[in-house]
């Protein structure tokens, strides 16, 4: 029986491999700018720690799930080649009950602005909860924020 299984896994493997290559194959090849559906730059700080506060690390992990989550922005590193900022305010994690259970309820609050002649224009608060996971709100947000783009700057 287990010589069988492992011919059949090979069988299959082999057919995988043959199609997958003789499928690549008919595809057509065409260069595609990264930047073309993209509805901008984005760049993705933490909010600035108030004169004799501490800062919060955990806002910096927030950053890089909002960065790994970039849907159709480019991420940029300098605001002046930004069009967009979001500013990642606070990161909480809340024990809601919305059926009587308690649960945790991941929380990720930021802004968004938007660069109008040179400068940054507040647009909307973003708040999301991701469950569980802090890579599920920072999702959300990025959503949250691509639609409002797109909503009220009537990119396609």
């Amino acid at each position: 029986m287990y010589r069988l299984m492992n011919r059949t896994r090979l069988v299959l493997l082999s057919i995988t491999i043959l199609v997958g290559g003789f499928a690549g194959s008919l595809l057509p090849v065409r260069a595609i700018s990264p930047d073309k559906d993209k509805l901008g730059k984005l760049v993705i700080k933490t909010a600035p720690v108030a004169e004799g506060e501490f800062a919060d690390p955990k806002l910096e992990d927030t950053v890089k799930d909002l960065k790994k989550n970039h849907r159709d922005f480019v991420i940029v590193e300098d605001e002046a080649d930004a069009d967009f900022l979001i500013v990642v305010v606070e990161r909480k994690n809340e024990l809601r009950s919305p059926a009587g259970t308690v649960v945790n309820n991941k929380t990720i609050r930021a802004t968004l602005s938007v660069k109008e002649d040179g400068k940054w224009k507040p647009a909307i608060k973003l708040e999301h909860g991701g469950g569980n996971f802090w890579e599920l709100a920072a999702s959300r947000v990025m959503e949250d924020a691509e639609k409002w783009i797109r909503k009220n700057l009537r990119k396609p």
